[in-house]
């Protein structure tokens, strides 16, 4: 009767836990599902769902992503593996297309939900302790950039959340006596999935191979051949699915012609350089990764565990040790290959790092129990609410202007509703456009909801003739223009509609087309 009363608990607990981490990524989200891309790092979450709308375009060809920009050839592009973009595609086939954009951030919530929930089931499975066990989720929760994320197009935070997912399937194998076979290869498809998401969570998919033949190494005594067989074909078979996508994709980018998505490494190449990285690291991004509050938890949960390793505590848990040293070194190792990228771009630590630090945070919850402080439930409870309020503040400030420096950079705003004022002016959907003045290679084309390039060219010397010919050799049909851009473009082209007629006027943009074309388009 005890085992089923325990048994009963853990149950009930873990239902009020996934109830209460659903409604916390519901309460952060639900007034945004609607929005287009916008906000920090715009462009990028543009390019996700251009992928998504064009699957449900183009009949759902999965080994032809495409997006709204055809500067490559049909628009067909590389990229990591687009399951979420894909994901978003089918479920238009059952809300229509207009529904694949808060499908698809619906998706990346839930996965975000997911992972959030195996961080706190990680830490209850062990202790049995409510409130302790929040806390690994709710430092994932304090983060702004996490949450921000997690509810966007982007492939990041759903990558870590798999990541804590697939750790969760592996450690729940381990613990049953004998470990499955079946949670060990599945577990390794979660993190092979992961990895496909987003390659940089495949750091957890290194350890997770390490920590797993040490841990079998460790009790060869009760292990035989059929777990190792199992391992080593998951892990071979893993690494074949990854390197052969990776090939496919650079196949992609050469057959195509495609640079969309960044191919390449990004390194620090010498001292200054790292310097300036880190700098811009603390001045800038460091708030967007964690709040003070959660900067505490982290270093409390660091000490903790560093006290309980100089009294030997470790030496149980060589496999794990090995797991997470495997991370550790793959992840210094990533920061020296892309450490360019973080200068501009504060997901690019999501994938490799959130999860390493929301598992020494769940350790350290760990260890805290079997020290049996009679605090620590009290003051777990408190850093649970303390962190969620400040992450659901936090990600409020993110969502509103002005936000900091950052939303001088946003350029969404004069693009809003045009796919309605372009019907208005009877464009056609099917009609290409090329968009004058505009950086983003997907942003504009998303919201106009038509296909095409944008050109960053210099407005006020670029030519007509020069317009014609993109224009021309794309096959694009109008040339668009925000209000903003028409100001430095119109007075340095007076003699503008001999060559083009003037379609549609908003106030925020116009629409152009050519009166005659230099050859047949």
């Amino acid at each position: 009767m005890a085992v089923d009363s325990t048994a009963a608990t853990v149950t009930r607990g873990s239902r009020v836990a996934a109830l209460l981490l659903a409604g916390a990524a519901l309460l952060f989200y639900v007034p945004y599902l609607g929005w287009l891309p916008r906000g920090i790092h715009e462009w990028a979450q543009a390019d996700r769902l251009a992928l998504a709308l064009s699957f449900y375009d183009f009949g759902f060809d999965l080994w032809h992503p495409r997006t709204f920009s055809v500067q490559s050839a049909d628009g067909v592009t590389g990229v990591e593996f687009p399951l979420y973009s894909y994901l978003a595609s089918l479920l238009g086939i059952v809300f229509g297309r207009e529904g694949i954009s808060p499908a698809f951030r619906l998706l990346t919530l839930a996965t975000a939900a997911a992972g959030c929930y195996c961080a706190f089931r990680l830490v209850y499975d062990l202790t049995g302790k409510f409130a302790l066990s929040l806390l690994p989720a709710a430092f994932l929760l304090s983060s702004p950039a996490f949450v921000y994320y997690s509810g966007n197009y982007l492939p990041d935070a759903a990558g870590a959340s798999l990541v804590l997912v697939g750790i969760y399937v592996l450690v729940r194998a381990v613990r049953a006596q004998p470990a499955g076979v079946r949670g060990m290869i599945l577990g390794i498809l979660v993190l092979t999935v992961a990895t496909l998401v987003k390659l940089s969570a495949g750091l957890y998919l290194g350890g997770a191979v390490v920590g797993l033949g040490l841990y079998l190494l460790q009790h060869r005594l009760r292990y035989g051949a059929r777990h190792w067989l199992a391992l080593a074909a998951s892990a071979l078979g893993s690494g074949a699915c990854i390197i052969g996508y990776l090939l496919y994709t650079r196949y992609l980018n050469a057959a195509y012609n495609s640079t969309l998505f960044l191919a390449a490494p990004r390194p620090i190449d010498s001292p200054a350089t790292a310097a300036f990285i880190w700098a811009r690291i603390q001045q800038v991004w460091w708030p967007e990764y964690f709040s003070l509050p959660a900067s505490l938890v982290l270093g409390a949960a660091v000490g903790l565990l560093a006290w309980k390793s100089r009294r030997g505590g470790w030496r149980r848990y060589h496999p794990l040790v090995g797991a997470a040293m495997t991370v550790v070194v793959g992840g210094l190792a990533f920061f020296a290959l892309m450490g360019k990228q973080f200068i501009d771009h504060d997901y690019y630590a999501l994938a490799p790092y959130a999860p390493l630090l929301t598992l020494v945070v769940a350790g350290a919850a760990y260890v805290a129990d079997r020290q049996q402080w009679q605090w620590s439930g009290v003051a777990a409870g408190v850093g649970v609410v303390v962190l969620l309020a400040i992450g659901w503040h936090r990600h409020t400030q993110r969502m509103q202007e002005p936000y900091g420096n950052f939303s001088n950079y946003y350029s969404y705003h004069w693009m809003v509703n045009a796919d309605a004022a372009l019907a208005r002016a009877r464009v056609p959907a099917r009609a290409q456009v090329l968009v004058l003045g505009e950086d983003a290679p997907n942003l504009a084309l998303v919201y106009l909801n038509r296909r095409g390039i944008t050109w960053k060219s210099d407005l006020a010397t670029v030519t007509e003739t020069e317009l014609l010919n993109r224009m021309q050799q794309k096959k694009l049909h109008y040339l668009i223009l925000s209000q903003r851009n028409m100001r430095v473009f119109g007075p340095a082209h007076p003699d503008l509609l001999r060559t083009f007629r003037l379609v549609y006027a908003t106030p925020n943009f116009v629409v152009y087309q050519p009166r005659t074309l230099p050859a047949p388009w």
